[in-house]
């Protein structure tokens, strides 16, 4: 083997590594055994002979299929490789050989080649300054080194090491990395502001990848997985919320400004119902301004979404629903009062979008909103009902499609003093001759284990017969 080895190390043409792996494949030879084989090559004072012997040996733990190594043998490996980081000729091949070793079956190091390993890659080693497929095996090792020291120190490792990268390859890698420490060192949360701004420096993301891209790096890929990064944790809340509606307020052509909301959206589910609870009065306050005040179509629905999702993420407990319900509510139950106005419009279809959020609000906006909407029906002085019938609609459609969605154990009930009122603000509405004027178009009782009562209207223009 050793004369296989020289000649490889030497350039010669004719002469590959593949018996070597075979050998060490079929247990002839062990992985110490050609570690000692590689030991004149790795002393030359030729870096090329220096680095082909260390390309032997990283080809062997990638190629070598299930290579088993014994604990110990594994550990000296890993020191091996550890110490020839500093050999510059031979650092990505090291690198390389790394990442082999650890994506073997059922590796297992010590606590201290673990820790002995992160402090010469990110202290002994220039990690930022080396080219990008030496960063992005430094990423790879990272990944794998993660379940096997779950440490504060790991963190701040990790933070060293990814500061200023910019490669949408490793970015990439960066990204998951950062999903996966969050999620596993709950140490992370004493490093929550400076691992938040370390990817935050990043958003929005705009890499639009060159044609015939061989890496098939995409935007979206991208996108996701630093929405990903700021919901990995409930300790990225605190600076992601404002952060990402400091950005929808910022950002000026619509296909970007519809991003921040998007990310909300994306972003809500993996944050925690009572840290959500904590922000929903804040978020309302926010989202709010662009419903009420913008003018785009597409903002205004992207924002409604969002409000719908924060009520959907806050789960059926009611003490954080009415961290956002009571604010919502209380600001459309006023605004409804002067239904003709294009706020009340606009509360009207946030009340709407709410009613379909979960069972819960549904319930909620039955008890808290929608008696007083049928008591100004039923008002012969309520001069334009056309906005507070459409709201009627929502509610009422919600209520139809939460009660035949076996899932809810408790779907949203109708009194029967609210669903007499509700059919008889019905009937008149169907009645009126007036050109936009609601008609009704379906009153149902289903006959599952819950019976639920339910009126579907539908909003049409009526147009009047007129006699010449």
């Amino acid at each position: 083997m050793e004369g296989v080895i020289a000649a490889i190390c030497s350039g010669e043409a004719n002469v590959n590594a593949d018996d070597i792996v075979r050998q060490v494949s079929n247990g002839a030879v062990s992985i110490l055994e050609l570690v000692k084989s590689l030991g004149i090559p790795l002393q030359s004072t030729n870096e090329l002979e220096r680095s082909r012997g260390m390309e032997i040996l990283s080809r062997v733990l990638h190629q070598a299929g299930d290579l088993q190594i014994q604990p110990d043998h594994a550990n000296h490996l890993a020191t091996f490789l550890c110490n020839r980081l500093h050999d510059v000729p031979c650092t990505e091949q090291a690198l390389d050989a790394l990442v082999g070793l650890f994506k073997l079956p059922a590796i297992s190091l010590a606590s201290k080649t673990v820790t002995d390993l992160t402090a010469v890659l990110f202290n002994d080693i220039p990690t930022r300054s080396m080219a990008q497929k030496s960063r992005e095996r430094v990423f790879q090792i990272l990944t794998l080194l993660v379940p096997l020291q779950r440490t504060e120190a790991m963190v701040l490792a990790f933070m060293e090491s990814m500061e200023g990268e910019r490669d949408p390859r490793n970015l990439v890698l960066v990204f998951t990395l950062f999903t996966t420490i969050v999620n596993q060192i709950p140490e992370h949360a004493g490093h929550a502001e400076r691992l938040f701004d370390l990817v935050s420096c990043y958003y929005p993301i705009t890499f639009q990848p060159p044609q015939n891209d061989k890496h098939k790096i995409t935007n979206k890929q991208l996108r996701d997985s630093l929405d990903d990064c700021f919901c990995g944790s409930d300790a990225m809340a605190e600076f992601a919320i404002p952060f990402l509606i400091e950005q929808a307020e910022n950002l000026t052509f619509t296909p970007e400004k519809l991003h921040p909301y998007d990310s909300i959206q994306r972003c809500l589910p993996g944050w925690g119902p009572q840290t959500l609870a904590e922000h929903a009065p804040d978020l309302w306050t926010k989202l709010s301004v662009p419903i009420f005040t913008y003018g785009d179509p597409a903002v205004v629905e992207a924002a409604v979404q969002a409000v719908t999702s924060l009520a959907s993420a806050l789960g059926p407990n009611e003490q954080h629903l009415d961290k956002l319900l009571t604010p919502v509510i209380n600001r459309c139950g006023l605004e409804l009062r002067s239904p003709g106005s294009r706020v009340a419009e606009c509360c009207a279809r946030v009340a709407g979008a709410l009613a379909g959020a979960s069972a819960e609000c549904c319930q909620c906006l039955i008890n808290e909103l929608l008696p007083g909407i049928l008591t100004q029906l039923s008002d012969a002085s309520c001069t334009d009902p056309v906005v507070l019938l459409g709201l009627v609609q929502h509610v009422a459609r919600a209520v139809r499609v939460l009660g035949n969605t076996k899932e809810i154990e408790k779907p949203p009930l109708l009194e029967q003093d609210i669903r007499d009122q509700l059919i008889a603000v019905a009937l008149a509405a169907a009645s009126c001759q007036e050109p936009a004027a609601l008609s009704l178009i379906h009153i149902s009782e289903p006959t599952r284990l819950l019976s639920i009562s339910y009126a579907v209207f539908c909003l049409k223009k009526k147009k009047k017969n007129r006699k010449i």
